[in-house]
């Protein structure tokens, strides 16, 4: 049905546009938050903020506990090491004892025949600091034990590999051919 009066369209959309509200094409502006939710969120950042402080002071003293556990542990194998030591002087009667030999006393397990693992050598090393210690101490200098060069404790351990290498009958070339790409 067409309508062809313009008085009768007039009201026809002014009934009808009455119950419709036409949508504005600007977005409305959002208001601005609610000073409560504010404040909850800076409540929720400052109890953030807290148990981060308490989980760092929790992980500071679990590393303290740890580092004196580790302090305590050194301490008792230096301990050990010195009394054993100072138990092998008094009971080997033998001032001709070598460093080598309470070595072979203490640690068997690191000493292959008259080989003693290369890393008792090394400078750090707290038993050859501790044999020194008491040699000085006794003015048995000549049994002080000199830390060895890197070069020569790399030369002894390829010899004492290449032995084992022989012994057992292992791919002795490709274990050379390794030696010979590290240097």
């Amino acid at each position: 049905m067409f309508i062809t009066k313009t008085a009768g369209f007039t009201s026809f959309f002014r009934r009808h546009s009455s119950s419709t509200q036409l949508k504005d094409p600007k977005p409305k502006q959002q208001t601005a938050p609610n000073e409560e939710i504010v404040q909850f969120i800076r409540k929720i950042i400052s109890i953030s903020k807290k148990l981060d402080q308490r989980s760092e002071q929790k992980k500071r003293a679990e590393d303290e506990e740890i580092d004196r556990l580790c302090r305590e542990a050194t301490e008792a194998c230096l301990r050990a090491i010195i009394t054993h030591l100072y138990t092998f002087i008094q009971d080997c009667d033998n001032w001709d004892a070598l460093y080598e030999d309470w070595l072979h006393e203490v640690h068997p397990e690191n000493c292959d025949g008259l080989a003693v693992d290369h890393r008792f050598y090394i400078e750090e090393s707290d038993h050859r600091l501790i044999w020194n210690e008491l040699m000085e101490r006794r003015n048995q200098i000549s049994k002080v034990v000199r830390p060895q060069s890197v070069q020569r404790l790399r030369s002894s351990l390829q010899k004492s590999v290449l032995e084992l290498v022989e012994r057992d009958e292992w791919d002795l070339a490709a274990l050379r051919n390794s030696f010979a790409a590290d240097e």
